[in-house]
Order: C-alpha cells, then sequence, then structure tokens
C-alpha cells in the first residue's frame, strides 16, 4: 500500500500489487489557492511518510516529495524527489498536455547512499508517458494508462549492473545475500495491474550463486507475476560444463533461494534436434607414464543441489587428446 501512494505522489504508478490492505495512513496541510501552492504530508506512523509541495507559476509546475523511511519490498526508501512541469493548456484554458523532468537528490536505501534517479515523461490524453529514467545502469520507458483498466506497458534495460545494487529493490535482505557478479539484459512489464506479466531475457558473467561460481548465464523467462517461467536458458560452471535450466521461479519467495516454491530443473545441455551439442575441450597435464585414452566421470550437479536441496550427479564420457 505504501508503494501505491509514493507512485500517486509523484503521478507515476509502477508500483506492483502490494497486499497490505490494513494500512492505515493519514492526511494533512493546507493549499494557498490564491498563490497557487499547496503542502501535503502522507504519515504511515512516525517514521513512514511523505511531504509533498507543489506550486503553479503561469505554466510551470513544481513538485518537491521529501520520501522518509518509505518501504518497499522489505527496504527502507529515503530520499528527495523533485520535478518540474509545462503545462500545455487549450483556448479554453484546460489543460491538454504536461511535459516534465524528473530527479531524485540524497538518496538512502537501508540507510546507506543509493544511485539517484533523472529522467522525463509526458502526461497526455490520460496516459502518463515515460521517454527514459535512467537509475544507475538501468534505464526505463514506456506508458501507463490513467484511466480504466489501468494497463501499462514498460521496457527495462540493463548493461552490466552489479546484482547487489539491484537486490535491495527485489526485497532480498542482505544477510540472505545469494548472488553476485554483473547483469545485463532487457525485460518488458505489461497488463492490467490485477494481471501483469513480465517477460524478458538477462545475461550474467562472472558471478555467484550460494556457493556455486559460474561463468556465463543466460536466462529467459516470461509470466504473471509473481511466477516467472523459466525456459530455453543455461548456465556455465568454472571449469566450462553448461547446463540447462527449466522451470519455475517464485518472486514473491525471492529471499528463499530452496524454496519448494521453486521448481527448476538442471541439466547437461544439448539441442534436443541433435544439430548441436555443447563440448568442453580441456588440456590436462598427464604424466608420461600414464596415458589415458577415454574416462568416465562423475560430476556433482552443485547447481541442482542448490536449487532443490537434492544430490544428483552427471555422468559423462571424456576423450582426451594431447596438445
Amino acid at each position: 500500500m505504501r508503494a501505491w501512494f509514493l507512485g500517486l505522489t509523484v503521478g507515476i504508478i509502477f508500483a506492483l500489487p502490494v497486499a497490505d490492505a490494513e494500512t492505515i495512513c493519514t492526511f494533512s496541510g493546507q493549499a494557498d489557492f490564491s498563490n497557487k501552492d499547496i503542502q501535503l504530508e502522507i504519515a504511515f506512523n512516525e517514521k513512514e511518510r511523505i511531504i509533498n509541495s507543489f506550486k503553479v507559476a503561469g505554466n510551470i509546475a513544481s513538485l518537491n516529495s521529501q520520501i522518509e523511511h518509505i518501504k518497499i519490498n522489505q527496504a527502507d526508501l529515503t530520499t528527495n524527489l523533485e520535478s518540474s512541469f509545462y503545462i500545455e493548456r487549450n483556448a479554453a484554458g484546460k489543460i491538454q498536455n504536461l511535459d516534465g523532468v524528473i530527479w531524485t537528490k540524497y538518496s538512502l536505501l537501508n540507510y546507506k547512499p543509493f544511485r539517484e534517479v533523472a529522467g522525463s515523461f509526458h502526461f497526455k490524453e490520460g496516459k502518463l508517458i515515460i521517454e527514459k529514467v535512467t537509475w544507475a545502469e538501468m534505464s526505463f520507458s514506456g506508458q501507463l494508462n490513467l484511466k480504466t483498466p489501468f494497463d501499462l506497458d514498460f521496457t527495462v534495460e540493463i548493461n552490466d549492473m552489479d546484482i547487489n545494487e539491484l537486490v535491495p529493490l527485489a526485497g532480498i535482505k542482505s544477510d540472505r545475500l545469494f548472488l553476485s557478479g554483473l547483469v545485463s539484459g532487457k525485460l518488458r512489464v505489461f497488463g492490467r495491474l490485477n494481471g501483469i506479466q513480465i517477460k524478458g531475457q538477462l545475461r550474467s558473467k562472472e558471478g555467484q550463486i550460494e556457493d556455486f561460481s559460474y561463468r556465463d548465464a543466460n536466462i529467459n523467462f516470461g509470466g504473471f507475476y509473481p511466477l516467472l517461467d523459466i525456459v530455453d536458458s543455461s548456465i556455465s560452471d568454472e571449469q566450462g560444463y553448461i547446463y540447462s535450466l527449466v522451470g519455475r521461479f517464485d518472486l514473491l519467495d525471492i529471499n528463499n533461494f530452496t524454496s519448494s516454491q521453486h521448481q527448476i530443473n538442471v541439466s547437461p545441455f544439448s539441442d534436443r534436434n541433435f544439430n548441436s551439442q555443447a563440448w568442453t575441450i580441456r588440456k590436462e597435464g598427464l604424466g608420461r607414464d600414464s596415458e589415458l585414452e577415454f574416462g568416465y566421470r562423475l560430476k556433482p550437479n552443485r547447481i541442482s543441489e542448490g536449487l532443490s536441496g537434492s544430490r544428483e550427479g552427471m555422468l559423462g564420457i571424456e576423450r582426451k587428446h594431447k596438445f
């Protein structure tokens, strides 16, 4: 519920539904209509509050929001959000469009310095259109219909961003962090607020999932929030072995990587049509007196152990050649 009020305050309702219907907030403030100056405070408790100042001078309007300790996905956000926009009116003086810019200052997430947000937007024909909003190595663009049925369509692009900067927004607690590495990709968030779909592809390199270190990971996903179907995905370990990932991931249980709500199958990678296969070629030192033509290897599947808690292995055949 707090995320909804935050979205309404800045005029951007880009928040996923929050099941907190019992949240009670109080409003206080004052309005000076002669000077077109409105002050409004929304308080959830002693700490969590949003203090707004809205002013209009001619065709220029400004909004300053002091956001204090608002909880979003268990993360504590404090920031100063500022916006300035131009008001376009028709011949009758009625507002037709708004063109504006938005930025943040002095941002803290979980009481630590947080990267700032900046971007531009439009209000036109009952829609909020975001040209581009950037935060760190991430950018957002798209539109939200401000009328029934309140459908949205946003695109998010990420370029080599540290996973550690992303996970607090997803609600992962620092003491339960199981991911590291850089992530890139593109995803689309669309649909109605009561049925939001997420679809995209993420790539990560030189990272870690709990005690498993990987070279590369390519994840393709899609589904209705909070369940994401993982399809046509792969991950490779430090030795270069490639695994295929297929299954389902529950975003509501993101703090528990070994939860039974996550159903992901891990298997050695190969093309079903057998048109191509992934091979691993390594050079290993062998003594002069020993020579191995074929080898059989039982390799523990550490990824599967991490996801399901089960102990599985991969039986394979190696053929080694001297170089």
